[in-house]
């Protein structure tokens, strides 16, 4: 393997390390009840939470089914079945759209957004943290790198960024 190759395996490494370092220093700092409720929901259920966080965002009222499967890269049904869990989890809510009552939109019920915004909010005061103590010149080329990087990976996963 080249040096430019051995480099890339390495960043990869550190990224997924980092991602490991994170999780586990945010769980270290959160309540019993927090950490039991991080624990008890799957890897594919967070990932769908935060894709209702993100889609939202944009569409407070709520989101179709059709586009968070999309998002998600499953079937409609998939998606169904795994929102019918959360809604009875208590961390969706389903509703009918105003505009036209045959759409039903999905939206993050409080405890879905609390769950969200508590990770954002950490992540977001722990990098504020690294990044005030950090030569600024460096960013650049790390952003252009995590972009580039992140851009190849939903590419591979057959989305658009």
């Amino acid at each position: 393997m080249n040096d430019a190759k051995a480099k890339g395996v390495n960043i990869c490494r550190n990224i997924c390390s980092l991602t490991d370092e994170l999780r586990d220093l945010w769980l270290r700092k959160q309540s019993v009840g927090d950490v039991n409720s991080f624990m008890n929901l799957t890897v594919s259920q967070h990932r769908m939470l935060r894709a209702v966080w993100r889609l939202t965002s944009s569409r407070p009222e709520g989101i179709m089914l059709r586009d968070l499967a999309e998002k998600l890269g499953l079937s409609s049904s998939a998606v169904s079945v795994m929102v019918e869990n959360m809604v009875q989890r208590g961390y969706l809510i389903r509703t009918v759209a105003q505009s036209d009552r045959r759409k039903v939109l999905i939206r993050l019920t409080d405890v879905g957004i609390s769950e969200c915004d508590g990770g954002n909010n950490f992540f977001g005061d722990i990098s504020r943290e690294f990044i005030d103590n950090y030569d600024p010149e460096k960013f650049d080329v790390f952003e252009e790198v995590v972009s580039d990087f992140i851009k190849f990976l939903a590419d591979k996963n057959g989305e658009k960024k």
